[in-house]
Parts: C-alpha cells; sequence; structure tokens
C-alpha cells in the first residue's frame, strides 16, 4: 500500500487535490509493554537495568532478548524488582522464557494473564516475594517445560487446570505456603516430567497423593522430593506402580506412620543407590525416617533368590553359584546351598556366593539343590534343581608306531569336539592292499590299449568334475588361490583341552576325563610331525589302543599348511554323494626351503575310506595338462575311449603318471602316510604290466623312475577328488587354524547354479585341509 503511482501521486495519501494526508502516530506497542513493567515494578530504583527507559533499541536494554523484531525473552533476575507484576505481561506473547528470580521485594499473586505466555517454555521465579493463589489460566501453557517456584510466599492450591501444562520436565515449588490436596489431575497430564520437587512445605498435610503412583514419564530418571511436609498415615500403595526409571523418592520428615508397603519394597527401584538409601553423612533414610527420629516399619518381604548354576560336576564334587538379587525388606543375615537335606550357609548379604560339596559325592547319584536366604522378614528359596554326578571317567591309552614299538614320552593333546555320549573308538585295522589290473595285449600299441581302456574306467568317476574344472581353469574363472582370505583369524596356541606326556611302554592315562569324542594330536621324536586322530571316549574307565603310528626318518620334512591344534574338524559337503574337489596351493617360496628333495609320502586324515585320487602337481600348467590327458580318455558323458595313437600317451605314462597317487582304503580318522614310490599311478601300471607277463616289450619305453623331485621355482599343488558317501565326512581342516599361504579351494560340483566356493570359510570352515606332503 505504500506506494507510489508516480512521482508526485501516493495511491492512498495523495487526495485529488494534490494534499497528503497526515499519519497518524503508531506507538511502539513492546516499548510501551515493557515500560509498564518498568513504571510497576520501581524502575527508577532497580539494581541492574542499562538502557531501560531510554531511547535506545529494546535489543540493547539489559535483560531483554529480542529475535525477528519480538521480545523472546527476559530475565530479570536480581534486578530489585519491588511491587506486583502487572497483568502486561500477558501482552508479550513471544515470550519464551521468563526469570524474576531473587527479587525479595517482588509481591503479590502472579497474574492471570499469565495464561496468555502460549509459547513460553521456562519460567523461574525462586527466591521472591510473590505470594497468593496460583492462577489457573496458566494451565493453558502446553509449552512450557521448566517451572521453578521455589522460596517464595505463594499459598493456596495447585489448580487441577495445571494438568495442561503437558511438556513439562522439570517442576519446583519447594519452601513455600502451598497447601494441599494436589490435584491427581496433574499426574495424569504430565507425562513427561523428570523431577517433582515439592518439599519444605508445611502447610501440606493429609494423605500423601495417590494420583502420583499413576503417573508415567518418557524421561529416562524421575525425581519425586516431598520430604519435611506435614504428611500423615502412609506411602500410598498404588506408587508400587511408579515408574521403574524412579531415581529418588524422598518423604522423611513428615508424621507417617503406617508401615512402608510391600509394594514399595518390591519395586524395582528399591536398591542401596536408590530408594533405600540414606541421605549423605546422616542417619537419615529418605523414606523410613520421620520427623521424631523414628524409622518407620517394613511390611515383611522375603528376598528374592536366583536359581543355583553348577558350575563344575564331577564324580566326587558338586560345585555350584546361585545370587541374592534383591535382600526384600531386611538385611540378608545369612545365604547358602541346600544339597538334599544338607545345609551348606556361603555368608550373607546380596550377590553371587558359591560354594564346593566334596563330602560323601558318590558317582552317577541324583542329588537335588536350592539356594536360600534368610533375613528378619523369614527364609527365600530358589528354584531347585536336581543333577545326577558322573561316572568316574578315566581313559588309558597305549601308544605304538607302525614297527610295534611303543610310543614313549610323546607329548598327547586332547581336544573335545562333541560331548555326546557315544560307544569307544574301533580299533585300527591295517587297509587291505587293492588287486593289480589286468593288461593284455601283443604289441606295444596293444599293450598301451589296453592300459589306456584301464586308466579310463578308472578316471571314469571323476571325469565330470575334471572337465567342467579344466574348463574354469582355461577360461580363467578359477584359479588356484595364492592366499588364503585376511579375514581367518589364529586358533589359540594352546588349543585343546589335556596335555600329557606318554611313559615307558606308550601308557597315558587320564583320570576325570570327560567323555565325548576328541581331536587328538600326538607329537614326539622320529614320530611324523603331528600325528593326529579321532577318540570316542564313553563314561567309564576306557582302555584304548592307538597302534601304527607312522614313523619318520630324521632326513624326512613335512610340507603342509596345517597347522598344529588338536581341534580337528571333519567335513563334509552338504549335498549328499557329492564329488568334492580339494586343492591345497603351497608357492614356490613357500617350497623352496625343500628344494631338491625327493616327494616320499602323501599325507593326509580322511573320513572315509571311499577310493580317491591325489594329483601333484608343481603349478596350475601341469594340473591342466594333466586334466587334458584323463580328459581325452573319456568323452563328455565319462564313458571311456581309447586314444587315436596310443604311442602318445607314453609321455603322460612316464613323467606325469609319478605324479597321481591312488588313495585305497585309508586308515579313517586318522593320519595316513601313503608312499608315492609304490602307490603312485606310474608304478600301479608297471607292476600290472609286470604281472601280465608283457614288461619285455613295453620297457624300452618305460623307465622304473618312480621319483618326484621339488626343482628350483617349483611349487606344490595337491588335487584331491573324492566322492563322498552320502553326507558322511571326508576330510579333515585343523579347525581355527591361521590364514596360510596356499589356499583351500574347495568346489561342490553338485551345486548346479551356485557360485564356486572357493575357501573352507566361506561353509562356515575356518581352517586348513589335513593335506600335505612328506619329502626326504
Amino acid at each position: 500500500w505504500d506506494k507510489w503511482k508516480d512521482a508526485g501521486t501516493h495511491f492512498i495519501r495523495t487526495q485529488q487535490n494534490g494534499v497528503f494526508l497526515e499519519l497518524e502516530k503508531v506507538p511502539d506497542a513492546q516499548r510501551d509493554r515493557l515500560m509498564a513493567l518498568y513504571n510497576a515494578l520501581d524502575g527508577p530504583n532497580w539494581t541492574k537495568g542499562t538502557n531501560w527507559n531510554t531511547d535506545q533499541e529494546i535489543s540493547t536494554w539489559e535483560g531483554v532478548t529480542v529475535t525477528d523484531e519480538a521480545i523472546t525473552a527476559l530475565n530479570l533476575s536480581g534486578f530489585g524488582l519491588k511491587g506486583q507484576l502487572p497483568g502486561q505481561i500477558g501482552e508479550l506473547t513471544a515470550l519464551k522464557s521468563l526469570n524474576l528470580g531473587s527479587n525479595p521485594n517482588l509481591t503479590g499473586p502472579l497474574p492471570r494473564e499469565m495464561g496468555n505466555l502460549v509459547n513460553l517454555t521456562a519460567l523461574m521465579a525462586v527466591t521472591t516475594g510473590l505470594e497468593g493463589p496460583l492462577p489457573a489460566e496458566m494451565g493453558n501453557l502446553n509449552k512450557l517445560t521448566n517451572l521453578q517456584l521455589n522460596n517464595n510466599q505463594i499459598s493456596g492450591t495447585i489448580p487441577k487446570e495445571w494438568g495442561g501444562m503437558t511438556a513439562l520436565n522439570n517442576f519446583g515449588m519447594f519452601n513455600t505456603k502451598i497447601s494441599g490436596p494436589i490435584p491427581d489431575e496433574i499426574f495424569s497430564g504430565w507425562k513427561n516430567l523428570g523431577t517433582f520437587l515439592m518439599n519444605g512445605n508445611p502447610n501440606l498435610t493429609g494423605s500423601l497423593p495417590e494420583g502420583l503412583g499413576n503417573m508415567t514419564t518418557t524421561q529416562t530418571r524421575f525425581n519425586i522430593h516431598l520430604h519435611e511436609c506435614n504428611f500423615t498415615g502412609g506411602i500410598p500403595a498404588s506408587w508400587g506402580n511408579l515408574p521403574a526409571v524412579s531415581s529418588q523418592l524422598r518423604v522423611y520428615g513428615n508424621k507417617l506412620t503406617e508401615p512402608v508397603p510391600a509394594v514399595i519394597i518390591n519395586h524395582p527401584s528399591w536398591t542401596e543407590d536408590k530408594w533405600d538409601s540414606y541421605k549423605t553423612n546422616t542417619e537419615i533414610h529418605y523414606i523410613r525416617t520421620q520427623q521424631d527420629g523414628v524409622f518407620l516399619d517394613l511390611e515383611g518381604v522375603l528376598p528374592s533368590v536366583g536359581a543355583v548354576t553348577v558350575t563344575e560336576l564331577l564324580y566326587n564334587k558338586i560345585s555350584v553359584s546361585a545370587e541374592v538379587l534383591k535382600q526384600g525388606s531386611h538385611t540378608v543375615t545369612e545365604r547358602g546351598f541346600v544339597l538334599n537335606a544338607t545345609t551348606r550357609q556361603a555368608g550373607a548379604g546380596t550377590g553371587v556366593f558359591t560354594t564346593d560339596f566334596t563330602n560323601n559325592i558318590q558317582e552317577n547319584t541324583a542329588y537335588t539343590i536350592k539356594a536360600y536366604a534368610k533375613s528378619q522378614a523369614g527364609t527365600a528359596y530358589g528354584e531347585e534343581i536336581t543333577v545326577t554326578t558322573p561316572k568316574y571317567n578315566e581313559l588309558n591309552m597305549v601308544l605304538s608306531d607302525n614297527t610295534g614299538g611303543s610310543v614313549d614320552y610323546a607329548d598327547v593333546y586332547l581336544k573335545l569336539l562333541s560331548s555326546e555320549k557315544r560307544t569307544a573308538s574301533q580299533a585300527y585295522v591295517q587297509p587291505a592292499t587293492k588287486a593289480l589290473p589286468v593288461i593284455k595285449g601283443r604289441t606295444q600299441a596293444e599293450i598301451l590299449q589296453s592300459a589306456s581302456a584301464w586308466l579310463s574306467s578308472l578316471m571314469k568317476p571323476f571325469a565330470r568334475d575334471i572337465r567342467k574344472n579344466l574348463e574354469a581353469l582355461q577360461t580363467g574363472t578359477l584359479e588356484v588361490p595364492a592366499v588364503r582370505s585376511a579375514s581367518i583369524r589364529p586358533a589359540s596356541t594352546d588349543d585343546y583341552d589335556y596335555k600329557v606326556t606318554s611313559a615307558t611302554g606308550g601308557n597315558v592315562q587320564i583320570k576325570n576325563v570327560v567323555p565325548g569324542t576328541y581331536g587328538v594330536r600326538i607329537a614326539g621324536y622320529g614320530l611324523v610331525k603331528d600325528f593326529y586322530t579321532m577318540l570316542t571316549i564313553p563314561e567309564g574307565v576306557t582302555n584304548i589302543a592307538v597302534e601304527n603310528i607312522p614313523l619318520l626318518p630324521v632326513t624326512s620334512g613335512t610340507l603342509s599348511l596345517f597347522r598344529p591344534n588338536a581341534g580337528i574338524r571333519p567335513f563334509s559337503s552338504p549335498a549328499a554323494d557329492d564329488d568334492v574337489m580339494v586343492l591345497v596351493q603351497m608357492t614356490p617360496d613357500y617350497a623352496s626351503a625343500w628344494k631338491g628333495k625327493i616327494l616320499e609320502n602323501i599325507m593326509l586324515c580322511p573320513m572315509d575310506t571311499t577310493s580317491s585320487i591325489v594329483i601333484m602337481a608343481k603349478d596350475q600348467d601341469q594340473l591342466t595338462q594333466i586334466y587334458e590327458i584323463f580328459l581325452s580318455l573319456t568323452d563328455e558323458e565319462g564313458n571311456p575311449q581309447q586314444p587315436e595313437d596310443p604311442m602318445k600317451f607314453l609321455d603322460f605314462i612316464e613323467t606325469l603318471s609319478r605324479r597321481i597317487v591312488m588313495i585305497q582304503g585309508p586308515s579313517v580318522a586318522r593320519t595316513n602316510l601313503v608312499p608315492q614310490s609304490t602307490l603312485n599311478l606310474k608304478k600301479y601300471f608297471i607292476d600290472a604290466i609286470k604281472a601280465s607277463g608283457q614288461w619285455d616289450l613295453i620297457k624300452s619305453l618305460v623307465t622304473e623312475n618312480y621319483n618326484v623331485q621339488i626343482q628350483e621355482g617349483d611349487g606344490v599343488i595337491l588335487n584331491m577328488i573324492i566322492k563322498q558317501q552320502g553326507t558322511q565326512p571326508v576330510l579333515m581342516t585343523d579347525g581355527n587354524g591361521p590364514a596360510q599361504e596356499g589356499g583351500n579351494l574347495l568346489l561342490l560340483s553338485s551345486e548346479e547354479g551356485d557360485p564356486t566356493t572357493t575357501s573352507l570359510v566361506d561353509l562356515g570352515y575356518n581352517g586348513n585341509w589335513h593335506l600335505g606332503i612328506t619329502v626326504r
């Protein structure tokens, strides 16, 4: 509106004859409201108030805060106000904070116009001369969060309309002349309250407010101060519903006479650091002590006793623990356990307590046990449990090596893998030697043709997986891993439950052994590095012979990623009858220390007797070459097919077949040494030709050299192909082994469409395969 049509004509003020209308003077309303306070409250004699009653901008007046041209805060604390607060205060409707504290000459009641300050969030009028009744209109202040009216002369009662102060967090009205009753409406309306402070009000008489027990709050802490008033009777039973976050409940210094009710003692806040506590450096209990120093009685509440926990259970010993969770109404003077009819005291007070029963404890016997706690209120018992002591369990082992000699002074480690009770482990049985195939033919070509046919039938169970892996190697979708995942963490170096040393005669004894299935590691001079087996120990006294522990010459060494760890674990594919392809790689750097050594044995710990093969390649290219030879002997369906030129088969027989070791009838669940020199495919082939009487025809083409030597720059790749029987485990891992150089590639060929599983950890196994070699 305040615009010009042109340079000489104003749209409103200029009249037709060009004369401008006058403008009425608009008063400065906010300045006038502040001046009304100034004049009503003896402004000229204030002790503070810089720039008040001047032409300076009101934003510069001391204690005045202006936001967006509106007065939003007024801090007149300690100004020396004198007189009654005028009704004009209600015209400052933008006000959010008002502080009138420390003005003892501010008198009269709060004006009812205070109810117009609907934006007010904080009102402080502490240590003033305010008096008279409180205005009901202040119930309109639904944004008020902090109301402090302490240390003044306010009288009358709290208006029930104040229940409309729904945002209130902190309420203080102590040391006043306020009277009761305190209306229930405020307790139902104040749902965000954290402190309720009305102590030191002698005119508060009669019963404590029932409605307080119906309060709920969004705060994480709730404090109630109603001490040093003149309430009579007792603590209302409704207060048992006080919020669980109630931190302080103070009613001392009143005229209460009734016992503290059980609902209060059972409240979760009845603890030594909350309600059941004393004022610092005094004998004043916050709830129980009255003005005359007499303690209120307590309704009898028994202690709360937790269930018994058995911490150790042996054939001749029962160790238990329990806890007095809460003392109840009176101090716990005794606590302990009852075993059948035997009582064993274990101290006093609250908290955890323990004891051991060792006298007259019998094996394989049932006992009932319960915890108890005594106080002036009576004796409380926890839940009774029944335990049965185990039989006396003892393991006696005799260790012997593969020459029949006793294994003396070896370190024996046992790790419990399963506590399931089973029968004892079966005795070791030496596996039978597999019969040789029949090789037929009258010429070199016919003999080679017959040999390739035999090899075709031998490879048929593995052809499908070899074909898939060859394709993956050639397309680059499958790579033999060089390093284990860094996410795999090493196991503890002392991962065992029992450690003993074998005595003369190879004798080992473990008393009080826990029945179950154990992984066993045996390490000693002359033995294969870390011989492993699994034993099932039943209840009672068990005698087990561990025989045929392989010896290893002192000139031999071991290459394996398997970590010395008794906590071995059996692995099985989740798919029944699966073809499991296992690869372990030891890099050239890892194998370099054994340069020039001859491969001596395949070392593995199988879990079934299924026939399998192990391919030992120096690198990925050589593994691919072996795969290709195998696949040339079968069609895509895995059926045998003859090579076009059998003579081309000779290079494979002469150089590569010695790297393929036949695993036949291995010893289950124990470390096997499979000799490469006698069970490699080349030796198998030549022995079969000799047995068929055809060696003279072929000996000019094939040598009897079976050695595999680690050369400069060679790595070691072990590829084991296993046909799993059902879901029975096929191979062992070292449990929680560390990340090692090399890999433990695992392919589950029957899981069509699933991504390749590249390590044990992908299936929840955190370890290395028990698959390696020995060299000499």
